[in-house]
């Protein structure tokens, strides 16, 4: 990938950032835009102090990367709240305790999210204008935020240490998401592998310490990044595999090029296969994720490979089309109305188009669409979009 700048003082002061920041857009606030925050990063630099002001504006960032796009300084904005983070201590805390237990212990996701919902129900039964409601209540279960449903027995409870079979030595990251509680997408890729006569390794993993780094908790980060590369390295796979499209363009910056064990986008990888699949009549919204469009090897292999199977690609206005769901990690469970404020219009002019489904291959992206796609009463599925190749396999051409 190429080298950005992280450098506050390259910032030029153009505004160009002020057109296509999702933030921005909402609160029209100086101060919630990309060169704003890089004024406060320098401002908080030369003072060497950080208040819970300062916190509180570096977590008003989606890293969502639309301003690398139009940078005249060529400015890393995502990496430079990322250093802006880590040095004010932003994930202290409760968000660090998350972090530390995502790198080292994901598989406590599912009862994690088990408990949220328990305290949900508890935190439902309080009348709204409770002060013990208030106090007690996450921003996110008080909005009544979507609690994935942790299945009762993950994909990677039931697959860890399953060798590879077949002529090609493949191994498959599940991540934290479709690991522990997205089961049905870890079925579906173990379906498409098996049309190719394989099957993938899965051996024991961690978190990959995406959200670690997002939170500034570069230790966590560092050691969730470190565990899966002893995981992985040194087995002679061909391809690392994983259907997260945040993870992948994560682990691909860290790995960087040429690395020992290549990991490789799911899509990208499935893209020079022979597979025949075959979804004709299947009308389908697409949200390509944030991660794909600016850190994925190979970009967005899904849309294509989707239309070439036979699917009807619902077509939305370019500014929608290249829109942030407004999950943003860690951004929506913190500021969840502004979350659903920016993935409102997206998903709006989506259901409008009446889609079998609207799919998308970031767990992430995921629940904050299911969460979207709920809040709006509608039924549309929202699903992975390995669901629907599985669905439409027809076998090897």
């Amino acid at each position: 990938m190429t080298e950005r700048r992280v450098d506050p003082d390259a910032c030029v002061l153009c505004g160009a950032c002020r057109a296509v920041c999702p933030i921005f857009m909402e609160t029209l606030r100086e101060c919630d835009v990309a060169r704003g925050r890089v004024a406060r990063v320098k401002y908080t630099g030369q003072q060497e102090r950080f208040t819970a002001a300062d916190r509180e504006a570096f977590s008003l960032c989606l890293m969502c990367g639309r301003c690398l796009e139009v940078c005249k300084a060529d400015l890393d904005i995502p990496h430079l709240m990322q250093r802006a983070r880590a040095e004010s201590g932003y994930a202290a805390g409760i968000p660090r305790l998350v972090a530390e237990t995502l790198a080292k212990h994901p598989s406590r996701l599912s009862t994690v999210a088990r408990l949220a919902a328990t305290w949900h129900k508890w935190l439902a039964r309080l009348p709204e204008d409770s002060g013990l409601r208030r106090r007690l209540g996450d921003s996110y279960l008080s909005a009544g935020r979507l609690l994935p449903s942790p299945p009762a027995d993950p994909y990677l409870a039931r697959q860890l240490g399953r060798r590879a079979q077949g002529d090609r030595k493949l191994a498959l990251f599940a991540g934290c998401g479709a690991g522990w509680l997205l089961s049905e997408i870890g079925d579906a890729i173990d379906a498409i592998l098996a049309a190719l006569d394989l099957v993938a390794a899965v051996p024991a993993q961690n978190c990959c310490g995406l959200p670690a780094w997002g939170l500034g908790a570069d230790d966590a980060a560092d050691a969730g990044f470190a565990a899966w590369r002893e995981a992985f390295s040194g087995n002679g796979y061909e391809a690392v595999l994983t259907p997260c499209a945040s993870c992948a363009a994560h682990l691909q910056e860290h790995l960087g090029e040429g690395a020992e064990t290549p990991l490789e986008e799911f899509f990208v990888w499935l893209a020079r296969q022979e597979l025949a699949v075959d979804l004709s009549g299947v009308k389908l919204a697409v949200h390509v994720p944030c991660h794909t469009r600016r850190g994925v090897r190979g970009g967005d292999a899904v849309t294509p490979m989707l239309r070439e199977a036979g699917a009807e690609i619902v077509e939305l206005p370019t500014a929608l089309d290249e829109q942030c769901c407004g999950m943003g990690g860690t951004f929506g469970a913190q500021h969840t109305d502004l979350s659903r404020r920016i993935g409102l219009p997206k998903v709006d002019a989506m259901l409008e188009a009446e889609p079998a489904a609207i799919v998308s291959h970031c767990t992430g992206c995921l629940l904050q669409l299911r969460d979207l796609v709920r809040y709006r009463g509608s039924s549309v599925p929202v699903a992975h979009p390995v669901q629907w190749l599985a669905k439409g396999l027809t076998g090897r051409t």
